[in-house]
């Protein structure tokens, strides 16, 4: 009894070592670091140093590594950017604005599509929330590390929204439509984009008096692109005012 009782107690011991050192190989590999010696490093991307080197830990420890080294980094994505998403569709935008400010921080710069989908996400979200500098601000940095990206495109049509250049506002916009993502059952982060889209259009096409083009957008808006839910009600009520100020307004 004894003998199967030592025995049962090692192989759960056992059981347990492997399932730690399964989670701290699992922790250690998620990036990886190709060197344009030719070298693969597994590890975890920490951020870049205010030199440009990248801060890479690995089984070894930390070490910095200078961009002129590097060839490619493989960026894993990090679980705050589907939390943050599971938040906005909970309309709960202050939470993550605190989910993704850190990482965006950390990350900001780095050529994977998840890094400049969490920073789009993070100015949308400052931006909904009445933080129009820090989105401003945040919108530039996107521009500048991902030209073309389409969220920080729509910021900027907000902002020249906000100084009355509607017609500076619709051409930008314009300009990205292909760009966006066609899809009949969007994911959170691409309704929360064709959201922003098509809202920011609606209130450059009202601002230009193009009724009945911008009754149409804010209807998408609330009809098609209905989360984060506070801004389809802002959409549909600027819909209702439209229709109620004007009488026989259709949609084109």
């Amino acid at each position: 009894m004894g003998f199967a009782t030592n025995k049962l107690l090692a192989c759960l011991v056992w059981a347990i070592l492997c399932a730690v050192v399964t989670k701290i190989q699992a922790q250690d590999t998620r990036d990886t670091l190709y060197l344009k010696s030719g070298e693969q490093i597994r590890g975890e991307v920490m951020g870049t140093l205010p030199n440009g080197s990248v801060n890479f830990k690995f089984s070894q420890g930390t070490l910095p590594y200078p961009r002129n080294t590097i060839q490619k980094i493989d960026l894993a994505e990090r679980p705050a950017l589907r939390q943050a998403q599971d938040a906005v569709a909970a309309g709960k935008l202050n939470d993550a604005i605190k989910i993704l400010t850190p990482v965006v921080d950390k990350f900001l710069g780095f050529q994977s599509p998840w890094v400049s989908q969490a920073a789009g996400e993070l100015a949308s979200a400052l931006a909904e929330t009445g933080k129009t500098f820090k989105a401003r601000e945040l919108a530039n940095r996107i521009s500048e590390f991902y030209p073309g990206s389409p969220i920080g495109a729509i910021l900027e049509a907000n902002t020249l929204l906000t100084e009355g250049k509607a017609e500076e506002a619709i051409t930008k916009l314009n300009l990205i439509k292909d760009n966006l993502p066609v899809k009949t059952s969007p994911n959170a982060s691409e309704m929360q984009l064709l959201g922003s889209y098509h809202f920011t259009l609606a209130g450059a096409l009202e601002q230009e008096q193009r009724l009945a083009e911008a009754l149409e957008q804010y209807l998408i808006v609330s009809a098609v692109y209905p989360r984060p839910q506070k801004r389809a009600s802002e959409a549909q009520k600027k819909a209702d005012a439209l229709l109620a100020a004007n009488t026989g307004l259709m949609v084109p």
